[in-house]
């Protein structure tokens, strides 16, 4: 199926080549000075760490955007950056060693880990500072784990698919409408690589990717978790990895090698920048930052569907905040993630960095470049188009969920390299899930 798009035309920008560069290694200690208790007044003016994975650009932004936060308040907010793909690791080290930074993002997959140690600070405990009445109401209710307002939202998101539409026009092709179906994405697929001559795939192979699958679960009126139990069973698994599997058969998608050599890097080694296959997903936020590392004029979309009412979309942050509870200066880093979201020029400088600004009233006042535009768009469809109500993050990510992802890749993979069977690896990803929850 498809929608008439005549309001709201597929969002698409095109943008020059830019090189994405790594981050540098993480690096820093704690703070010093007597632990404040709840409710008391801050400092300010100390010095005050936050840790952070992303891009160059992220780190550039928040950088401006601290600078005018010193400007106010004193004192220094260095940030540590380390590479996305070993965050978690690094992140785990020092929330254990008790070396974590003051102000900590996270992944949405980490908030409710961390909180069940009691490892970050309940933020309503400063109520002097801590002001959520201009956010987004529904989505600031994930952080609130055990009653306690563990973390907030630094952008609102929701999983989307990127789509080249420049090369896909040069093969008589515009790239699939939000809510067109998965028989639609098959056949689409099938048709772009057939009408290359083989030279270019229709789709990625995104058999190893967690958060589609959530999405596909989702769909099927299941999840990856029904409290501490798993939420599906080895048919539903089943369906996944063979369609994947039926795709790279077919030629739709690339082979498992390819795929693999794709993975080795970041953004700029995926095949929808390299100009190999005419897609990626991911969550929508980092569209500019596939825009910069192409000459192609992009589109964003959703992910396939059964229908808009079963789309399995949600509007939910995939990036969070929160502050150490073991951290010296407690209360000036909730100043900190306070001004983060509520503050007009700060809100401005980091832009959609993160998602769509969680602030609703400054998220609409601002001036957005065609990227970041097409981005909102895009947030503001699924809201009033697809979003499903969402478990809060601990109900969605209980204890062991966070090993999940790795099982799920290395499921797919053997399946891809033709050392696992389709059913043999649905009832290997539902062990070692299962297992995960023990």
């Amino acid at each position: 199926m498809s929608f008439d798009l005549t309001r709201r035309s597929l969002l698409t920008v095109g943008m020059g080549g830019l090189t994405l560069a790594a981050l540098a290694a993480c690096s820093g200690g704690g703070n010093t000075g007597a632990l404040p208790k709840p409710g008391e007044t801050p400092t300010f003016g100390g010095s005050l760490r936050m840790s952070q994975y992303g891009t160059a650009e992220r780190k550039a932004r928040l950088d401006k955007m601290f600078a005018l936060y010193t400007k106010q308040f004193g004192g220094e907010v260095k940030v540590s950056a380390v590479e996305s793909a070993s965050y978690g690791e690094k992140l785990a080290t020092e929330m254990a060693g008790g070396a974590a930074a003051d102000i900590v993002p996270m992944y949405q997959s980490l908030v409710a880990e961390y909180a069940r140690k009691d490892l970050l600070a309940d933020l309503d405990g400063w109520p002097t500072i801590t002001d959520v009445s201009g956010l987004d109401q529904v989505s600031i209710t994930s952080g609130v784990i055990d009653g306690k307002r563990t973390a907030l939202p630094l952008g609102d998101n929701s999983y989307a698919a990127f789509y080249d539409r420049t090369r896909l026009k040069q093969l008589g092709f515009e790239p699939p409408e939000p809510g067109d179906s998965w028989e639609d994405f098959i056949r689409f697929s099938n048709d772009v690589s057939t009408k290359s001559g083989g030279s270019y795939f229709g789709t990625m192979d995104a058999g190893a990717d967690m958060n589609l699958f959530e999405v596909f679960l989702r769909q099927r009126g299941v999840s990856l978790y029904d409290g501490s139990a798993l939420g599906f069973t080895a048919a539903d698994a089943e369906a996944w990895l063979g369609m994947w599997e039926d795709l790279r058969k077919s030629g739709a998608a690339p082979s498992a090698d390819r795929t693999a050599e794709a993975a080795i890097g970041g953004y700029g080694t995926t095949q929808l920048v390299t100009g190999q296959a005419s897609n990626f997903f991911i969550f929508g936020n980092v569209f500019k930052a596939f825009s910069d590392l192409t000459a192609s004029e992009l589109a964003i979309t959703s992910p396939p569907m059964p229908s808009a009412s079963d789309s399995g979309l949600y509007v939910r942050a995939s990036n969070w905040a929160a502050a150490y509870a073991r951290g010296k200066n407690v209360g000036d880093a909730v100043n900190v993630i306070q001004f983060m979201l509520n503050d007009p020029e700060a809100v401005e400088t980091l832009g959609t960095e993160f998602g769509a600004p969680p602030n609703l009233d400054l998220r609409a006042s601002l001036t957005y470049d065609a990227a970041d535009q097409a981005f909102v768009d895009y947030l503001d469809l699924v809201a009033s188009d697809f979003a499903q109500p969402i478990a809060d993050l601990a109900a969605t990510f209980p204890a062991g969920a966070t090993k999940s992802g790795q099982a799920l890749k290395t499921v797919s993979e053997t399946v891809a390299f033709g050392d696992q069977s389709v059913v043999d690896g649905a009832a290997s990803l539902v062990a070692q899930m299962e297992g995960f929850l023990k």
